[in-house]
């Protein structure tokens, strides 16, 4: 059940009952296979939080990763140590929170804390494989069907059928734009041939997606080095993933079975 404290959205809320008391925790959930890299999801959770904190001083937050293995809820942990101003704890989903699991003692009250007001936001409920395809974009900026395909998981010709389906609906729109430069100031040239880009409102689901709300900052979403778009080197790391999950004897995954759930920042 999705919760609402001023303009930001967290994916629940609960209060946990510990031996001195009731705690005020709220819930965001994250998945390992949403494009996104764990360590950049310290820059928007340290903004939400700021917020939170000074709305409701209680709070305490319970980061719930949703992915095979341990080694991103663990990278996000890491990525969000002395970071954050509110007590937070970090799980894979479905494994009980414990007190000692917090970064710092969370405040705890004598009785059971109100909840807060159920969000009236509307969030479409997407597809998995749109959704991908909007994260993917939402990082690349434009990119073509093949790198999109391979950062979002998906199969080629399932991802051009996304892909179609999602222009139809304006939320991403497949054109020849102009070439982003490394230095400002550059006479305006367009790209060499007609890439997929995402539109605002294909953005905005993407976002929402992260629990990035409204007003919050998130520009380091996007690939570093964006001027290397449609260069080889960009193209080839780009397609570095897919290429790695191929070569593993269980098709798509790592050892111990843990899915590859990072994505190339270069």
């Amino acid at each position: 059940m999705t919760v609402r404290i001023g303009n930001i959205n967290f994916s629940d809320w609960t209060s946990l009952h510990f031996e001195d008391g009731w705690s005020d925790t709220f819930i965001l959930r994250v998945s390992a296979l949403a494009c996104l890299p764990p360590l950049y999801y310290k820059e928007p959770l340290r903004r939400m939080l700021t917020q939170l904190e000074k709305i409701r001083s209680s709070a305490s937050i319970w980061i719930q990763v949703d992915g095979p293995g341990e080694w991103f809820a663990a990278e996000v942990h890491n990525a969000l140590k002395n970071r954050l101003p509110l007590p937070y704890a970090v799980t894979r989903a479905g494994i009980t929170v414990h007190y000692l699991d917090f970064s710092s003692p969370p405040t705890l009250l004598y009785s059971r804390p109100p909840a807060p007001p159920v969000s009236d936001e509307v969030i479409p409920d997407l597809p998995l494989s749109e959704l991908r395809c909007l994260q993917a974009l939402g990082r690349m900026i434009k990119g073509n069907d093949i790198e999109i395909a391979a950062l979002a998981g998906l199969d080629l010709e399932k991802t051009k059928t996304v892909l179609a389906d999602l222009s139809c609906r304006g939320l991403v729109v497949y054109k020849t734009g102009h070439r982003l430069h490394r230095r400002l100031f550059r006479p305006r040239q367009n790209d060499l041939f007609p890439l997929w880009h995402i539109l605002p409102r294909g953005r905005h689901l993407a976002l929402q997606s992260w629990v990035v709300p409204k007003g919050v900052s998130f520009r380091t979403r996007r690939e570093a080095y964006l001027w290397q778009i449609g260069s080889k080197h960009r193209r080839l790391a780009r397609l570095w993933t897919a290429w790695l999950q191929s070569a593993w004897p269980w098709p798509g995954y790592g050892p111990a079975g843990a899915k590859c759930a990072f994505r190339v920042r270069a």
